[in-house]
């Protein structure tokens, strides 16, 4: 007879039922849990959301969200800043906000609405709407704007439930296009007054009805015929405020905002008036992670961001909740494999003179091999542009810049003092077409005058953060927070103002704003948040959480009610081509270490779609691409499902039972003797193995691909090696060897619950219940045989013999 998985067993006498041995969790992850894994993903993580994030005091109930065609971080109204914009393309995409009172005041209270507008079409018949937020079935109620003809200006309308009349109806302002206009109309209770570009263009008494129902829409009509009279343009800082602004302070919004020698950010001068919405609508597009660069060349300047960055660090600036991102070799020993923030090449950022600066932490001594943090430097035998270098702690910081003849160096500074591993520095370093000066904590530590001309780097080279763009060499190990680039020589004053700055917990100027006034071109704040974080629920917590590398839980993963341990609707994650997910290498899953004392398990949901891979890695720990490659995985390889650890040596052991289009519970253990291969609960191969789990220093973890090794690139074109072809779920691994009897049980109630034989009694009929697999009988605890003919429920008749039962699977 084929090996089959076991439910636990019920007794039953004459007159009393007992339930021995039956499983209390109540559901799968209770039952995976109870084993403490380290990491344990079951990939039911929130979809990623196109939201307009609301930065005003009615908080995430006035978040916006992006509806059809929206274009992401474009550039932006403000002169002189890198704040992006949304772009609406005329086909009904809009930015809706949900119904709230907090938009909608009654008549008698003022309330003020604002936007920067940038009309790319002319005003047609049936006008288009950037903004509407009115009750438009029968008796109309609240307002809307229109863009008229360019010679007429902007039109703005209120209701006061009179049909479809409008009670107010103001129009003015001439305005171009393709440039920007300042949208302000106000509200005082009684009466309407428009504003363009700083100036009043008509004031009208009116009555008036607020909006009851329909939510906010920027770029369309978001209700009764949600995307009609669709603008085509951009829209910006969009603020809507329970006050009746004055007109100095809507005059100092349009001043700011034209302004590129600003001394306050726009943003700040709007917080001041305490908007209940406050839209910068400047979000990069949710498909790709995405550092925005507010420094002047705007979102030109956006960096792209390697998987496996830990964001949210606490930042470099005193008293401030602005973070950090954290960056990491995969290879700590020779510095090589990293997660760097990268930058398209710009001439902008590649001048002759110029200023660099940011906040470093780093978190191991510098190497010989040395960590490079910011990095602008063309590589190969003619090297050009600069680079700067973490060198031990006792020596510092090296600034390097090349004049483009072979790798000689026309700039070589190193500090004249040292750092503290786990401290943050203020690093900068300025050219002026003659001298180079680096500063470390505001102070000038090294000056020398080229030798030969600087070659700035003309390449496509990236500028990057934390490591060479490649992802490959260099890597820096630390927090990174704060990093600006100018194309212009920053006075040691104002260096020196930017380090007492980040340090004054008292400040009253903000950080940013020194940095944007004094002109900073890019300027990566590094203060997103984790993107498309697959969530650990093992005993690592939150710091081994995951990150889904081109590929979401869009997939369909063992659910009720065909297995009813598991919720309706439980996804899975989808992999096939480029895609992975990216786990790191924890130190507490590092197998070079102690903590796994030569036992690991390994365990995962999977559904292969056709064609089957022929070589795919399902969890995988490397290969790392040393001499002797190592590796632990749980594989397809050939055709067989494998669970091992290679070394130079082949110590897998495989079972040939791989099958598309159904779903399989795979478990591999390694007990200290053995490497074992369990199917859906039930042992299938078994390989003698004394020497154990291989050590991995220099790869990384992943599920669904080979893990990232120390010197692949692996993203964002590139992809990972032995990507498999179908659904993965509920990866966990633990430090233990998982029991024949606990894999079982695993298997058994992701199949069929935490109690998939039950007992229930009405007076002396006792009867037993299931709902899959085939009831067994016995009268000891051994010698069980199927029970011929019997189906749920099945009533076990008064005064029958004692006997044992249990379900096999």
């Amino acid at each position: 007879m084929k090996a089959c998985a076991l439910s636990p067993v019920l007794t039953t006498l004459a007159s009393l039922t007992i339930f021995a041995g039956v499983a209390r969790a109540a559901d799968y992850p209770k039952e995976i849990l109870a084993d403490n894994p380290l990491l344990y993903y079951r990939f039911n993580d929130p979809a990623p959301v196109d939201a307009a994030f609301n930065r005003g005091i009615a908080g995430l109930s006035a978040n916006g969200a992006y509806l059809g065609g929206v274009t992401h971080r474009v550039p932006g109204a403000l002169a002189g800043s890198g704040s992006g914009a949304a772009e609406y393309l005329g086909n009904g995409g809009r930015t809706s906000v949900p119904f709230i009172p907090e938009l909608n005041p009654p008549a008698a209270s003022p309330f003020t609405i604002e936007a920067w507008v940038k009309p790319t079409i002319e005003g047609a018949g049936n006008a288009q709407c950037p903004l509407f937020n009115r009750h438009s079935t029968g008796n109309r109620q609240g307002w809307v704007f229109f863009q008229r003809p360019s010679a007429q200006g902007f039109n703005f309308r209120m209701y006061d439930q009179n049909g479809s009349t409008q009670s107010v109806d103001l129009t003015g302002g001439p305005y171009t296009i393709g440039e920007w206009s300042h949208l302000v109309a106000v509200w005082n209770g009684s009466s309407a007054t428009l504003y363009v570009n700083g100036v009043s263009v008509g004031s009208q008494a009116a009555g008036y009805v607020a909006n009851t129902d329909a939510p906010l829409g920027i770029g369309a009509y978001s209700a009764d015929n949600p995307g009609d009279n669709a603008f085509t343009g951009s829209l910006d800082e969009v603020a809507f405020y329970n006050t009746a602004l004055t007109s100095a302070t809507i005059l100092a919004h349009y001043t700011n905002g034209t302004s590129a020698q600003r001394t306050q950010p726009y943003s700040e001068l709007v917080a001041a008036s305490a908007p209940v919405l406050y839209l910068h609508l400047d979000e990069p597009a949710p498909d790709a992670d995405v550092a925005a660069n507010s420094g002047s060349l705007g979102p030109a300047g956006d960096a792209l961001n390697f998987p496996g960055q830990k964001r949210g660090r606490p930042g470099a600036l005193a008293a401030s909740g602005d973070t950090a991102t954290g960056y990491s070799a995969i290879d700590p020993l020779s510095c090589d494999g990293g997660v760097p923030t990268h930058v398209p090449f710009k001439p902008e950022l590649n001048t002759a003179v110029f200023s660099v600066e940011a906040w470093l932490r780093p978190v191991i001594n510098g190497t010989s091999n040395a960590q490079c943090p910011l990095y602008n430097r063309k590589e190969g035998d003619v090297r050009t542009g600069w680079a700067f270098f973490q060198r031990d702690a006792a020596t510092g910081w090296n600034f390097r810049m090349y004049n483009g003849i072979n790798a000689d160096r026309s700039i070589d500074i190193t500090s004249d003092i040292g750092y503290t591993v786990g401290e943050w520095v203020h690093l900068a370093a300025t050219f002026d077409g003659f001298t180079g000066v680096l500063y470390v904590n505001g102070v000038a530590r090294g000056t020398q005058t080229a030798t030969g001309a600087y070659a700035p780097n003309t390449d496509t080279v990236e500028f990057s953060a934390g490591g060479f763009p490649n992802g490959i060499e260099n890597p820096f190990t630390g927090d990174i927070d704060e990093v600006a680039l100018y194309p212009s020589v920053l006075t040691a004053a104002q260096i020196m103002e930017h380090y007492q700055n980040g340090l004054d917990p008292g400040r009253t100027r903000s950080y940013e704003s020194l940095v944007l006034s004094d002109g900073a071109v890019e300027y990566l704040r590094l203060n997103g948040a984790a993107y498309r974080p697959a969530a650990n629920s093992g005993s690592l917590g939150a710091e081994a959480d995951a990150a889904y590398v081109n590929t979401l839980n869009t997939g369909t993963g063992p659910q009720a009610p065909d297995y009813t341990g598991f919720e309706t609707g439980n996804p899975a994650a989808v992999f096939n081509t480029n895609t992975y997910i990216e786990l790191g290498n924890p130190a507490a899953l590092n197998s070079a270490g102690i903590d796994f004392a030569g036992s690991i398990s390994v365990e995962a949901w999977v559904t292969l779609n056709d064609p089957e891979p022929d070589d795919a890695r399902i969890v995988s720990h490397g290969a790392n691409d040393d001499t002797s490659p190592a590796e632990v995985s749980l594989r397809i390889k050939g055709g067989n499902y494998e669970f091992g650890s290679l070394n130079a040596r082949a110590s897998f052991t495989a079972s040939p039972d791989t099958s598309t289009g159904a779903a399989v519970h795979l478990a591999g253990t390694y007990d200290g003797t053995s490497w074992n291969l369990f199917r859906n609960g039930v042992l299938v191969a078994s390989t003698a193995d004394p020497i154990g789990v291989t050590p991995v220093a220099n790869a990384n973890w992943a599920v669904g691909a080979r893990g990232r090794w120390k010197r692949a690139a692996g993203y964002p074109a590139s992809g990972q090696e032995a990507v498999f072809n179908g659904t993965i779920d509920e990866v966990a691994i633990y430090r233990q060897a998982l029991s024949p009897n606990r894999v079982a049980a695993h298997y058994i109630t992701g199949l069929a619950g935490a109690a998939p034989l039950q007992i229930t009694r009405t007076g002396a009929i006792a009867t037993l219940t299931w709902q899959k697999g085939t009831l067994q009988q016995s009268d000891g605890l051994s010698g069980f045989t199927d029970l011929p003919g019997a189906v749920s429920p099945y009533p076990i008749p008064p005064g029958s013999p004692r006997k044992y039962y249990r379900l096999r699977f």
